[in-house]
């Protein structure tokens, strides 16, 4: 089958997106991040009511940025020789982390992975809520009237970027063969994520919640500064430099 582009093939490597970047975009995330890196994430691992052969199953909880409670699902081999690859995922908008049965295909390559429930979704993440306004169609306008440091999808977007982080702090994990991964939504958190978190690879699929194009199959990973987004288009594993950051 033919492939189809949103543009030239060639114009895709230098593709910024369709918003004037801010002048404050790094200050903003600056702040986010250090909002983040002094919250106490108070990690529980549960040990799940599911458990497979070769696998360890928990329910993984922290505390996120303003309070709320987030969930996720983990999951590792049981036997282990040093340090394990790990993936962490993100699922569609309104959905959840997701059936136990999806993670253990990671599991038995020899991979963790963490399944993230976005906060207020379809999953057990707390939305505290506390905004004004509206939020009848969507999660995207949610907090708009008060600020950009009220957007529920900032607060999202943070929990993405703690979640690797706990998991590239875990024993079992190497922390720099840690991934990201999702479709839909969960494409451009996995952007969110891989920029936020100092990721060394992502794989966005239909990526929503970012001025991405729609389709295609390859791209490279450069940029201009260390802090500049890497240019990723998706159905693609991309090298990420270190301390990269979301660009509009």
């Amino acid at each position: 089958m033919p492939l189809s582009f949103d543009m030239p093939l060639e114009k895709l490597p230098t593709y910024q997106g369709r918003t004037p970047c801010p002048a404050d975009m790094d200050a903003f995330w600056d702040r986010a991040l250090a909002e983040m890196r002094a919250v106490d994430p108070k990690v529980e691992l549960v040990r799940s009511s599911f458990q497979a052969p070769g696998a360890e199953c928990f329910d993984l909880y922290f505390t996120g940025v303003k309070g709320a409670r987030i969930h996720a699902k983990y999951a590792r081999p049981a036997v282990r020789n040093g340090r394990l690859p790990a993936v962490v995922q993100f699922h569609g908008y309104s959905g959840n982390c997701g059936d136990w049965i999806g993670k253990l295909a990671w599991v038995g390559a020899g991979f963790c992975i963490a399944a993230l429930d976005c906060r207020g979704q379809g999953g057990m993440s707390q939305d505290l809520g506390g905004v004004t306004g509206n939020t009848l169609r969507g999660h995207i306008i949610r907090g708009l009237q008060d600020g950009p440091e009220q957007l529920l999808f900032r607060s999202v977007y943070l929990d993405t970027a703690q979640l690797a982080g706990l998991v590239m702090g875990l024993p079992e994990v190497a922390p720099g063969r840690v991934g990201a991964l999702g479709g839909s939504q969960g494409g451009g958190l996995t952007l969110a994520c891989a920029a936020l978190a100092c990721g060394r690879w992502s794989r966005p699929r239909t990526p929503t919640r970012s001025s991405r194009p729609s389709s295609a199959s390859s791209t490279r990973s450069t940029s201009a500064s260390a802090r500049s987004l890497p240019r990723l288009a998706i159905l693609t594993v991309s090298i990420l430099p270190s301390g990269s950051r979301p660009r509009c």
